[in-house]
């Protein structure tokens, strides 16, 4: 046994591990026999593409079966050869990332030797899995008209719906929410295998979109190798080839480009001139090719995505005035290196930097409360795929994730110095308008990873087993800086006298404690066992354990000197109008304002759950498939100790007397003390004996090969959550809110007084003092949280000049709380609904031609009909009173209609496409998805020609669809 292989034989048994989710590579696998049907050991099978360094080979064993069980994305020829028989040639197979391609051969006897090509019969359906994924390749990541990021692939791919419609680039630099067949949170984001998740629900950085060579995601169905049941988003970095490759992408956009959708109706709700793209453009280089012929391959590639778009609504004094810039800039590479046949080396570093001058724009914010975003974030790896024997694969890899990301606030005039503004709100319309600079602050964020796994092949056992294990260890950490507002304190105003401008009236004044340093961290570790069970030729069984181990922490900390650092922990008081007010001194006082680090704020070392699925064969000829899956699925519980953290954001609110009238804070001016949360961590606990929470998983699909190269899929999912977590109220207890206080509700139109009021409504209320909140995090049985889906797609290859994928889903999720207070008994148990079309398909016309169109449609959020109500006079107990249930309206749906048209030509040897972009081509222009205001209330807009007026806050929208746009570019290929 060379040194080679013994090496891997003992790191695959020792420390074997790795979801499947990180996998970079497919199969093809499938049973050689006779013109009798009779299996035929001993056959000689090659697979080679020009993805793939050198030529894999592999013999049938004496059950006639062939594995190439660790291929890279690509188009494969496989070739059968064994004296005595026609050599049988298959081209054009198909290799997806995660997808194993079945490719059985029938061998003829032969007098003369002769050889048989058969081209095109690549199969779509994966009957050795269980799960539910869909494939985003090079050529689709090509062809689709789209904002080239993985939000807009989400949103165009079948089973995934976003959280916001992207035109032509407006969203650029932003990310948005997804989830898939309604199950939303508990993600997995992949590149090349390096988890770059950020926290449990998104995305670490802005990629490289030029870099993929493919993009899968998982939504239902995993097994054993996956550790959370959200999103399960994996994508493969290019790796270079044989031949000197390269490619160069530009493309533009400006104003004149585009249209307008606004209405008298948005103009006079202060939209101002909506998101508009002032300009946009997409620089994309990249080259790859040999550095040593099947030996060592290199690919790198450069990207710098500029975008300025104004804010709908924003500024407020200006609306649309403004244009936001957004700059992405990434550079990658890649090494493959091809130490020999059976073992394979490569390394990646991807690199991205965000500038965002102006980051934090709305429609309820003036000029200057932005801030500068100057962030970079990273990803890397080594890795190593080995195929130790014919029956033993392995793959181990080392990577890493993190970020580094400053915020930056303003002066009053735009300057980068310590002139800063106060920072001040005023809620006094029904909806929150803020000025002032914003705090400065920095967050950077580590992970390291360390990964295994190791799959092993035991074929005539009661049918035939592809058994893997593996192990994970992850360590991640979040640092986070805040350097604080102005003076320590932020302000806020109430004006709701009628004619009074805004920030009028003092209201509360709020004291921080900033400066401050906190740094949370947690651990993750893996492992698991699975085994596909070949039982016969039409049933596969899928079994799995896995075990996972959650740990957070913070170390020793130290609390910095601030304005109000006594004040918040070492008891002294401040002076208000009604005599000194003080907090409890903290031990942290007593130790030289030192805080002693935490261990096992959350600890669950003992998790282990079972997978378990079946795929079965109906007709025996890997066409139409059944399967069937079920799972528990534990959380993620990201940087759990946050809220526990000592130097966490502490906060204590008093009424702002303002005695000299001139609205500007002095400390001689606090009243009566209204809140405080967050002193020391004390304000929130765990409860020791806190269960992680899971969610159960269970769907079954139906798969069918419809004709050559045409799939269709069907499926229905369910999903229900366990051990659900709230924070149980500690001080404001059920029973405390005895006092029942009325308020009139305002109708749609927020105005009292007029026919479309409802009747009053009673808010029930604490009586007196309200003690300060505490809670602590427990698990609570009653809650309910259920997902159900139903899908279904079709999707076709391109052959014969055309290609098309299309689906449909429909999700009903179901919620129930557990109500703390008398308030929350209302409209308490809810089933919402949502639903999605997209199509999305390319044409090869005459004259090099490709026209490809993407229609997306998605259902509007429901909501409910909302009142803000604030607590007795001598407490600040604040809530949003539902006036009617969530059922009972829905923002705007949402239909877009997106068309690439694209000619190719040669040119000095090289490949040129020209191709020109239109987004949103019939013009809509509701609100975005769920960008509608909730809250009835009347707030004061600025008009075009500068005039403020009071509007409907109920249903207005905060950011609606961007206008039709055309894009141009220009992609030449070596």
């Amino acid at each position: 046994m060379t040194v080679v292989r013994a090496a891997a034989v003992l790191l695959g048994v020792l420390l074997a591990g790795s979801p499947a989710n990180a996998q970079t590579t497919g199969s093809i696998n499938g049973t050689v026999t006779d013109h009798t049907g009779a299996v035929l050991p001993g056959v000689t099978v090659t697979a080679t593409s020009p993805a793939q360094m050198g030529v894999q080979t592999a013999v049938t064993n004496p059950q006639g079966v062939y594995r190439f069980p660790s291929l890279v994305p690509g188009t494969y020829t496989v070739s059968y050869d064994l004296s005595g028989f026609s050599t049988v040639r298959r081209d054009g197979i198909i290799v997806n990332l995660g997808f194993t391609a079945t490719v059985n051969v029938q061998l003829s006897l032969a007098a003369l030797t002769e050889t048989v090509t058969v081209s095109g019969a690549s199969p779509v359906v994966d009957v050795t899995s269980t799960t539910s994924t869909f494939n985003v390749t090079s050529q689709m990541l090509e062809s689709l008209p789209n904002a080239r990021d993985i939000w807009s692939v989400m949103g165009q791919s079948p089973g995934v719906r976003v959280g916001q419609i992207d035109v032509g680039g407006s969203r650029a630099g932003t990310q948005t929410g997804f989830e898939a067949f309604g199950y939303s949170g508990q993600v997995r984001v992949q590149v090349d295998g390096v988890n770059t998740t950020e926290g449990t629900g998104a995305a670490g950085f802005y990629y490289d979109y030029g870099s993929f060579e493919e993009i899968q995601l998982g939504g239902d169905g995993m097994d054993a190798q996956s550790a959370t049941p959200g999103v399960q988003l994996n994508a493969v970095i290019k790796s270079g080839s044989n031949k000197l490759r390269g490619t160069f992408y530009a493309d533009y956009e400006n104003e004149n480009m585009q249209g307008t959708n606004l209405d008298a109706r948005l103009e006079g709700l202060g939209i101002g001139r909506g998101t508009r793209t002032l300009s946009y453009r997409d620089l994309n280089g990249d080259i790859g090719g040999p550095i040593r012929t099947d030996k060592l391959w290199y690919f790198l590639s450069l990207r710098r995505q500029d975008s300025t778009v104004t804010v709908t609504g924003f500024p407020v004094e200006n609306p649309g005035s403004f244009g936001q810039l957004t700059s992405l800039q990434n550079a990658t590479y890649k090494l493959s290196y091809q130490l020999n046949r059976n073992n394979r080396f490569s390394h990646y570093i991807q690199y991205g930097r965000k500038l965002m001058p102006f980051r934090g724009g709305s429609s309820t914010r003036y000029r200057w409360t932005t801030f500068k975003q100057d962030s970079g974030s990273y990803a890397a790896n080594v890795e190593w795929n080995s195929i130790v024997t014919p029956k033993f694969i392995f793959r181990g890899a080392v990577s890493t994730f993190g970020y580094n990301w400053p915020n930056l606030p303003y002066g009053p005039n735009g300057e980068f110095n310590d002139n800063l503004d106060h920072r001040i709100t005023d809620d006094g319309s029904g909806t929150t308008f803020t000025k002032g600079s914003e705090s400065a602050d920095r967050q950077d964020r580590r992970r390291w990873q360390f990964n295994w796994d190791a799959t092993t092949f035991h074929d005539g056992f009661f049918g035939d087993h592809a058994i893997k294990f593996g192990f994970l260890s992850e360590r991640e950490s979040n640092e986070f800086t805040d350097e604080g507002f102005l003076d320590e304190i932020t302000l806020a105003f109430r004006t709701t006298a009628a004619g009074l401008a805004p920030f009028t009236t003092p209201y509360r004044v709020t004291l921080r404690n900033t400066p401050r340093d906190t740094y949370n961290a947690n651990w993750h570790h893996g492992a698991y066992v699975h085994d596909n069970w070949q039982v016969s030729k039409r049933l596969m069984l899928s079994m799995g354990v896995r075990w996972d181990f959650y740990e957070s922490f913070f170390p020793d900390q130290e609390i910095r000197p601030s304005r109000f650092r006594d004040f918040f922990y070492a008891g002294v008081p401040v002076q208000t109008s009604v005599g000194p007010y003080a907090l409890a001194r903290t031990t942290f006082a007593d130790n030289g304002f030192k805080a002693p680090g935490v261990s096992g704020i959350r600890r669950h070392p003992d998790l282990f759950v079972a997978r378990l699925g079946f795929s079965f064969d109906l007709g025996g000829d890997g066409k139409t498939v059944v399967k069937g899956n079920w799972g528990r699925f534990y959380h993620n519980t990201g940087n759990a100790g946050g809220t526990l953290n000592p130097l966490s954001s502490a906060t204590a609110t008093f009424d702002w007397l303002d005695l000299n009238g001139d609205r500007l804070f002095q400390l001689n001016e606090l009243g009566q003390n209204r809140a405080v949360a967050g002193i020391g961590g004390s304000a929130t606990r765990i409860d020791p004996n806190l269960k992680n929470p899971y969610t159960d998983a269970a769907s079954v699909w139906f798969e069918r090969e419809l004709a050559q190269g045409v799939g269709l899929r069907a499926g229905y999912t369910y999903r229900s959550d366990g051990n659900s977590l709230q924070a149980v109220e500690l001080a404001r207890l059920y029973g405390l809110y005895s006092l029942a206080r009325t308020f009139a509700d305002p109708g749609i139109d927020g105005i009292v007084g007029n026919a479309d009021d409802g009747p009053s409504i009673t808010w029930w209320d604490i009586p007196g003092t309200a003690p300060a909140s505490r809670t602590e995090t427990r698990n609570i049985d009653a809650i309910l949280a259920t997902d159900k889906a139903v899908d279904l797609t079709v999707s076709k290859r391109m052959s014969n000049r055309w290609s098309l994928v299309t689906s449909f889903y429909y999700n009903w999720d179901r919620d129930r709380g557990r109500p703390q207070n008398p308030n929350q008994e209302r409209f308490n148990d809810e089933t919402l609904t949502n639903w999605n079309f997209k199509v999305f398909g390319t044409y090869q016309a005459p004259w090099n031609l490709m026209v490809t169109s993407s229609l997306r449609h998605q259902s509007g959020n429901q909501i409910s009909r909302d009142l803000t109500v604030s607590g007795q006079s001598g407490q600040n107990i604040t809530g949003t009173y539902e006036l009617e249930p969530n059922t009972s309206y829905r923002t705007d749906n949402v239909s877009v209609l997106d068309a690439k048209v694209e000619r190719r030509f040669r040119l000095r040897g090289r490949t040129v496409s020209a191709f020109a972009d239109a987004f949103n081509i019939l013009n809509t222009n509701v609100a975005n998805v769920g960008s509608q205001t909730t809250t009835v209330g009347r707030p004061t807009v600025t008009l075009k020609d500068g005039s403020r007026v009071q509007v409907q806050g109920f249903l207005r929208p905060t950011a609606i669809v961007p206008p039709r746009i055309f894009r141009v570019g220009v992609r030449i290929s070596l």
